[in-house]
């Protein structure tokens, strides 16, 4: 023998039995209205089917919405785990080697994430660094140098992991300015 439509849609899962029991209630007092109604006014009460039918399509949008923020949640973590691997991959592909720096120079001072950290560089790369040519990039706690262009790309999707020396335009001179003769280097160590 089949199930009632009442039976279907519980075991699919889109009412429960608290609103089946409710909806036979309800049903119940509709019935008792009409004789108590034998004047032959109709009754303007949702039958049980309307009213399951009702319920079981707010049932139905709710889990529909759910499932909607769910997914879009699951695509933003994705994007964001593929962003982080290009990275690793932009890094990994255009890191430049390190050359050993000589002992009596100090090691090359940046600051990342509020932090002051030390780089023991050579000269030429420090001077490197200094003019904005090469980049400092974290991963982990290892660091490594990068070419500025690489950098700029490896900005957009890890900021907080990359450091580098903004480049500034022609400083304007003050035709007043003593000092204009004397030009303070990048790179002064004290």
């Amino acid at each position: 023998m089949g199930q009632s439509l009442q039976d279907q849609l519980i075991g699919s899962g889109l009412v429960n039995k608290k609103q089946a029991r409710k909806a036979a209630q309800d049903k119940k007092q509709q019935s008792q209205r009409k004789k108590k109604n034998k004047g032959g006014k109709p009754d303007n009460t949702p039958s049980e089917q309307q009213q399951i039918a009702r319920e079981a399509a707010k049932a139905a949008e709710t889990k529909r919405a759910q499932d909607k923020a769910q997914s879009e949640k699951a695509n933003a973590e994705r994007a964001e785990r593929e962003a982080k691997a290009a990275a690793e991959q932009l890094i990994d592909r255009h890191r430049v080697a390190r050359e050993p720096a000589p002992e009596d120079d100090p090691p090359y001072s940046y600051t990342m994430n509020g932090h002051i950290r030390r780089l023991p560089v050579s000269r030429n790369q420090r001077t490197q660094i200094a003019n904005g040519r090469l980049a400092i990039v974290a991963r982990g706690e290892q660091v490594f140098l990068i070419e500025r262009r690489i950098a700029e790309r490896l900005l957009e999707k890890i900021p907080e992991r990359v450091c580098m020396v903004e480049l500034a335009g022609e400083p304007e001179t003050d035709p007043d300015d003593p000092y204009a003769g004397y030009e303070v280097p990048d790179d002064l160590m004290w």
